[in-house]
């Protein structure tokens, strides 16, 4: 499988097409890596957590990588002030995503605790730093975060054989 890298850009603002524009010159000195034109943040998910993008930014003066579960990272991507949906750029919607992993996390120890039941949820991006079972400071269970719906409904209906098998056991 070719190696992919998402292209931001705005083709219409002289200053943020750059990136766009540098596509035709990336694909003949990279021709084993596919260029995906992306005009939309909200397809990040589909591509993992180890997302290869390539973007400009007024705020970064040099190449630069950047790592989105790093909160320094993610405070040069991020807009200090939306005014437009142009602003809702991709450093917000990283650092989105990164928030609404942490808030799923913290909710479903939550829920286990309330409820005295096994809650699990899926992520939305993985990649090879995503962990199963997260330690949450300050309460009696972890988080369990599964990669994909399928995982996490196999691993709840073998819980569920566990359970009647302790019962039918008698143990």
């Amino acid at each position: 499988m070719n190696p992919k890298i998402l292209v931001f850009g705005n083709p219409l603002v002289k200053k943020d097409s750059l990136a766009l524009r540098l596509i035709p010159k990336l694909e003949r000195e990279f021709p084993e890596i596919k260029f995906i034109e992306a005009d939309s943040t909200e397809d990040l998910s589909r591509f993992g957590k180890n997302l290869k993008i390539i973007d400009v930014s007024p705020r970064i003066k040099e190449v630069k990588t950047f790592n989105i579960k790093n909160e320094q990272d993610l405070k040069i991507l991020n807009t200090s002030k939306i005014f437009s949906m142009h602003d809702f750029d991709l450093g917000y919607n990283l650092k989105l995503l990164k928030t609404f992993e942490d808030v799923l996390v913290n909710k479903t120890v939550k829920l286990m605790e309330k409820y005295k039941k096994p809650v699990v949820g899926v992520y939305l991006i993985t990649d090879e730093t995503s962990r199963t079972v997260m330690e949450i400071d300050g309460h009696k269970y972890k988080g369990v975060i599964f990669p994909t719906p399928e995982r996490a409904v196999k691993a709840l209906a073998d819980m569920y054989n566990y359970s009647q098998w302790l019962k039918d056991s008698a143990i």
